[in-house]
């Protein structure tokens, strides 16, 4: 009887270290797996908090993006105190600098009309600069060839926007010889203008036209127009 009492019992046993044996790897995979997968989700958890936060910061720099963008707007068509005004200004000052230099220089448009003309150029043209204006830089050459000529190569290198140098022989309306003078015309850049236009029933309105504006100046080179330079206080 003890016999068998031992025999079932060293059964069991072995039973029982089969079982441990092959449930233990299994129990040690099943509590890695676990392991992973709250790793798993612990790690999504934080890139879903990092995204969030990237979202919530990117929200707020758009937010202060466009409260800036309206301060701008704001700002610019403001009646009194704006930039707008503030920019009038400080064009009013450089108008008035350039009036006041003694090198002859203008601002004209690619189609050349003078937009801006200073003192010293109206004085070698022995006109004033509403002349000027309403005539453009072109209109004081000696002949209608030249005119034409410089016209043509002014033409080539507006549409290039690149600097533009050339020779002009200048006279004034009487006929009087100013000599020739180099002549440099810079681009400045792109601007919207009011233009009289002649309207289907006859009457003249404002029109806008898209215009570039270049910035143009002489110097004497020949002995006439350096002869007039010097009695007109003109440095070259």
């Amino acid at each position: 009887m003890n016999i068998i009492y031992v025999k079932n019992m060293l059964e069991i046993c072995a039973i029982v270290a089969g079982l441990t044996v092959t449930l233990i790897p299994t129990y040690r995979w099943m509590k890695n797996r676990i392991r992973r997968k709250e790793e798993e989700e612990e790690a999504k958890e934080d890139e879903r908090k990092t995204h969030k936060a990237i979202s919530e910061q990117t929200l707020e720099s758009i937010k202060g993006i466009d409260i800036r963008l309206k301060n701008v707007e704001e700002e610019i068509t403001l009646s009194d105190g704006s930039i707008k005004n503030f920019v009038h200004v400080i064009k009013a000052e450089i108008d008035t600098s350039n009036w006041l230099n003694p090198r002859p220089m203008f601002r004209t448009t690619t189609s050349g009309l003078n937009i801006f003309v200073n003192e010293a150029y109206c004085q070698i043209c022995k006109c004033k600069s509403e002349d000027l204006i309403n005539l453009g830089w072109m209109n004081f050459l000696i002949s209608t060839e030249m005119a034409d000529s410089i016209h043509r190569r002014w033409m080539s290198f507006a549409h290039e926007l690149t600097q533009y140098n050339d020779v002009m022989h200048f006279v004034t309306n009487d006929g009087e010889d100013r000599g020739n003078w180099n002549v440099v015309i810079k681009p400045l850049g792109p601007t919207t203008l009011q233009k009289n236009v002649l309207s289907d029933d006859r009457t003249i309105i404002k029109e806008d036209v898209h215009e570039y504006i270049w910035h143009g100046t002489f110097k004497p080179k020949d002995d006439i127009a350096k002869k007039i330079a010097d009695n007109l206080g003109i440095p070259y």
